[in-house]
């Protein structure tokens, strides 16, 4: 998928793989995958070996370009990140151990660095986690609907602002692909 923002603005959202996206003169509003949209796609390609040409030019990897421009990457909530992979793992799309295994492997290579490499000239890139106040809001909101049980909102919560790291496993262990 081809993203291209010329002398404007623009909002999109990240694909797990293969997206890149190019911002000239301009403004580019991008919200990434979730873990469980991430996990899914390792999980899709993981017994698929990777061509020639997606390992030499790194097409199987996301891009981020900015030129004279300025790209903001925004985080998912902990609610929604929470919400995505409890329903993969209870819909049955994602087995729990290879959850927990698929989380690992995302982990030792860097969660934040899997999503998109980023070339930045005469502009900006920056990646946005939402606020304290915004992770609550979303956490109250998600109890509030019945997508989150109040006790597992109070585990969320302990993990806002902390490493993406410490997030991720902690995601994990409480959507129930990770032992406790």
């Amino acid at each position: 998928m081809f993203h291209v923002t010329l002398f404007a603005g623009t909002e999109g959202e990240i694909a797990p793989s293969g997206f890149t996206a190019l911002t000239v003169f301009g403004g580019a509003e991008l919200r990434r995958p979730t873990l469980a949209t991430q996990l899914l796609h390792l999980k899709g390609r993981r017994h698929k070996p990777l061509s020639r040409w997606q390992r030499w030019f790194g097409t199987e990897q996301n891009l981020v370009i900015t030129l004279f421009g300025g790209t903001v990457l925004f985080a998912p909530t902990m609610a929604e990140e929470y919400a995505a992979l409890s329903s993969a793992l209870r819909g049955g799309a994602i087995a729990a151990d290879e959850a927990a295994t698929l989380v690992d492997q995302l982990a030792a290579f860097g969660h934040e660095r899997a999503v998109c490499r980023t070339l930045t000239l005469f502009g900006a890139c920056v990646v946005r986690h939402p606020s304290a106040g915004k992770e609550r809001k979303a956490l109250e909101a998600a109890v509030q609907v019945g997508a989150i049980e109040d006790k597992v909102r109070g585990g969320l919560e302990a993990f806002i602002g902390a490493p993406p790291e410490a997030r991720l496993h902690a995601l994990a262990r409480l959507a129930g692909a990770a032992p406790a």
